[in-house]
């Protein structure tokens, strides 16, 4: 039995007097639970996969038909005959792979892992090399997704079927969606489909924001609050913001979903060293934001007579180390300076 004691050292919290008594399988327990919350559903179920396939090809008939002993985890050599009988029955090099990688996961169960063998890892090499296979699959163009759309009230059952389906491919043609991120897994496991909560629809510009509580690219969900993000800089960012403002996107650019706002600030005719004065006073109004955008210093082209555009940089690189005092935990991101004509 492990106690653990009413107060841990160097960790904050009250005295408890009744302190509570862990067992050893009670810690096993939660080290598994919190295990199991390192990987995905999906990635869960491929393991489960490659784990019963290869208890029923290893232990039903390969072991059977050269070993007398059932081990776990298998020995190296083991899971090479192994590879190699999935290759005699026309298994693809990635369903192989896949397999192995499912066998990995021992190593979570703290036993030896065995798929990192160096003889293994060579006839997995091997393997591709003899079965090259090209990738087959042909994006989905506009016009193969027209054609789909004028097909569906052919061969779904109601208007309503044709009308889902309509919306659920053309939603992922333009969004760039995964499926995962449409369809439900089934009827009682959602998975990480968009519910009606996350869709909104906006009259006054007639948009319809999607908003996605999972992203398969940020499992770990980095998100510690809302983000503000400055754009300061002379006319060009004023017309900008009038732009963005009347525009379908709106003056965040569709941000929100990302818990973002964007503050403008666009002066006609404002100068290099302008710049650092204007961020002063807006930081006696405002807090600091997690992004400073600026795009400033066309108004100072031309020069003045004789100064090189040498000068300039100095001078530019002076504002941005200036700025970098003022906000150590600002993102700083210059824009370039556009070329003129004359």
């Amino acid at each position: 039995m492990v106690t653990f004691p009413g107060q841990l050292p160097g960790l904050r919290g009250t005295t408890n007097s009744n302190s509570p008594v862990f067992s050893a399988i009670d810690l096993q327990r939660r080290s598994q639970e919190l295990l199991s919350y390192s990987i995905s559903d999906n990635t869960r179920k491929l393991y489960d996969t490659a784990l019963n396939v290869f208890k029923a090809v290893c232990f039903n008939i390969f072991r059977k038909a050269y070993y007398h002993e059932e081990k776990c985890p298998p020995h190296s050599h083991e899971l090479v005959n192994f590879v190699s009988y999935l290759s005699y029955k026309q298994f693809s090099p990635n369903t192989i792979k896949s397999y192995i990688s499912g066998l990995y996961f021992c190593k979570l169960h703290n036993v030896h892992d065995s798929t990192q063998s160096f003889l293994l890892r060579k006839v997995l090499v091997g393997l591709t090399r003899k079965n090259p296979r090209a990738d087959d699959r042909k994006p989905l163009t506009l016009d193969i997704l027209s054609s789909i759309l004028r097909l569906l009230p052919t061969i779904c059952k109601s208007p309503y079927e044709s009308a889902l389906f309509s919306v659920i491919f053309t939603t992922a043609f333009f969004g760039y969606f995964r499926m995962g991120e449409l369809v439900q897994n089934s009827v009682h496991d959602p998975g990480h489909a968009i519910q009606a909560r996350d869709v909104i629809y906006l009259e006054h510009n007639n948009t319809v924001p999607i908003f996605l509580r999972h992203s398969k690219t940020d499992q770990n969900i980095h998100i510690v609050g809302p983000k503000r993000i400055w754009i300061i800089g002379l006319s060009i960012i004023k017309h900008a913001f009038c732009y963005a403002r009347t525009s379908s996107y709106g003056a965040n650019l569709e941000l929100a979903r990302h818990n973002a706002t964007i503050f403008w600030q666009g002066k006609g005719g404002m100068r290099l060293e302008e710049i650092y004065p204007k961020v002063r006073r807006l930081l006696k109004v405002e807090d600091a934001p997690h992004i400073l955008v600026i795009h400033c210093g066309g108004n100072n082209i031309p020069m003045d007579k004789g100064a090189k555009s040498a000068d300039l940089r100095f001078r530019l690189k002076a504002v941005l180390k200036k700025l970098t005092a003022l906000l150590p935990s600002t993102i700083l991101i210059w824009s370039q300076i556009l070329p003129r004509l004359h």
